[in-house]
């Protein structure tokens, strides 16, 4: 109804209150649809869908600002936004980029479980 007469702001909040987070992120793309593509993202980051936000990002091939961005608010979308950039490498015929990517990506997290094996050896002595 709201959709239908361009009260998408009314739209969202009725959505927030009664919709799932998938439905109020579909919805927020299909408002920010008719802005320019720098005003996108904006609006959905001061309206608090980063998510959102960070899909417009890989979906536009920008996974620079998706990676700044998801590490900043939405550490969850980061093996994501690895996994779509090396698909997206791979389809660019770029393998030796993506094998290293990988590599890094997991380089990276035996850094963390080390890090945290630390941790927890320095509380038991």
């Amino acid at each position: 109804m709201y959709r239908s007469v361009n009260m998408w702001e009314d739209c969202l909040r009725v959505a927030k209150a009664n919709g799932n987070k998938a439905e109020n992120n579909e919805l927020a793309r299909g408002w920010v649809n008719s802005l320019p593509k720098e005003q996108q993202i904006e609006k959905l980051i001061s309206i608090g869908l980063t998510e959102a936000a960070i899909d417009i990002y890989i979906q536009n091939k920008d996974f620079d600002n998706a990676f700044k961005l998801a590490e900043k608010s939405e550490k969850y979308k980061i093996p994501e936004i690895h996994l779509k950039y090396t698909y997206e490498l791979e389809t660019e015929k770029s393998y030796h980029e993506a094998e290293v990517l990988e590599q890094l990506k997991i380089l990276k997290f035996k850094l963390e479980l080390l890090k945290g094996l630390c941790m927890h050896w320095k509380y038991l002595y």
